[in-house]
């Protein structure tokens, strides 16, 4: 049986949920948050993306989500960001030292200034 690849879609959606319902949960827990607003901020994700949607366009709706009508999402939004240009610039560092090693010079030059 094949391994089943690292965050997929399904996981990367309830990643984010997981994360959303938290926030929510601590701030309800710490009084900061009254119930009718925390239904409104889940309506509000759930109508971002859903079942079936792909990793990039629930990554595209966290990174768009509206953030002065719902200020509680800001964290969510920073992390899943920086997880995303974490992830790019862990790809390309895998690349460059695949071009490094089989002495691809001039490729690896080529990866760097494409960076800029």
């Amino acid at each position: 049986m094949p391994k089943k690849p690292k965050n997929t879609d399904d996981e990367y959606r309830k990643k984010m949920q997981t994360r959303i319902l938290t926030i929510i949960k601590d701030k309800l827990d710490k009084e900061e948050m009254t119930a009718d607003r925390a239904k409104e901020i889940s309506q509000y994700v759930l109508s971002c993306f859903g079942k079936g949607d792909s990793k990039m366009k629930i990554f595209l709706a966290v990174k768009n989500f509206d953030l002065k009508k719902y200020p509680e999402l800001l964290n969510i939004t920073v992390l899943a960001i920086k997880e995303k240009i974490e992830d790019k610039f862990q790809k390309i560092a895998v690349k460059l030292g695949f071009l490094l090693k089989n002495k691809r010079l001039d490729e690896a030059e080529k990866l760097l200034k494409n960076l800029k």
